[in-house]
């Protein structure tokens, strides 16, 4: 089956068993909308998760429908006007989670709650991959390109600083990136991290995804 989020927190479900559907992850005066986007959806653990404004989180299970609140201790209050969000999610587990936004957010899940990881970055963060055993790949604006674990980031050191990365996927062993420039690169990941973009002709990219072959 496949799912498409819309910035407004509405959802079109596809499966080859049971058709169409559309889903709604909450309705009522603090939950997502046009003001209150949404913008991140994925599959961690065998389940469904969804990041937005305001660090919005829902989760489901891939057999449910039903979607429920991830983010206590998280979401900002109803009558806070402050300007925050999430923009991407990933896990080693659905109970080790990274989410990263707004402001060079960090926000690590685990033992059951959420808590603000120490940041080596203002800039906006646009998407976070979990690499394996851990380790996770951070990429956001002005050229932020962060690898580590919680509690220890590290900046990659590269000579694109005027990018935006806004995905990473991993494939094969190797770690791809492509920016806001339609440009894709490779992200090697040793003891000290480097980027690369391929020899020319280089394809013009907005977006990556892989499968597990």
């Amino acid at each position: 089956s496949a799912a498409y989020l819309g910035y407004e927190g509405t959802l079109k479900v596809r499966s080859q068993v049971t058709g169409s559907r559309v889903e709604v992850l909450e309705t009522g005066p603090d939950t997502p909308s046009s003001l209150r986007s949404v913008s991140c959806i994925r599959e961690i653990d065998s389940h469904l998760f969804v990041v937005g404004m305001r660090r919005m989180v829902y989760r489901r299970s891939l057999t449910d429908t039903q979607w429920r609140r991830w983010d206590a201790g998280l979401r900002l209050p109803l009558a806070d006007d402050a300007i925050a969000g999430l923009r991407s999610i990933d896990g080693a587990s659905s109970t080790q989670l990274v989410a990263v936004g707004l402001e060079g957010e960090i926000w690590i899940y685990s033992d059951g709650c959420w808590a603000q990881d120490s940041s080596p970055t203002t800039s906006r963060l646009a998407a976070v991959r979990h690499v394996g055993e851990g380790r996770y790949v951070i990429g956001g604006a002005e050229g932020t390109l962060l690898v580590g674990t919680p509690g220890q980031w590290r900046m990659v050191t590269h000579g694109f600083e005027n990018r935006t990365f806004r995905c990473i996927e991993q494939w094969d062993g190797r770690c791809f990136v492509c920016s806001d420039s339609e440009e894709l690169f490779e992200l090697h990941l040793g003891q000290e991290p480097s980027l690369e973009q391929p020899p020319s002709p280089q394809p013009k990219v907005n977006w990556i995804s892989a499968t597990a072959d």
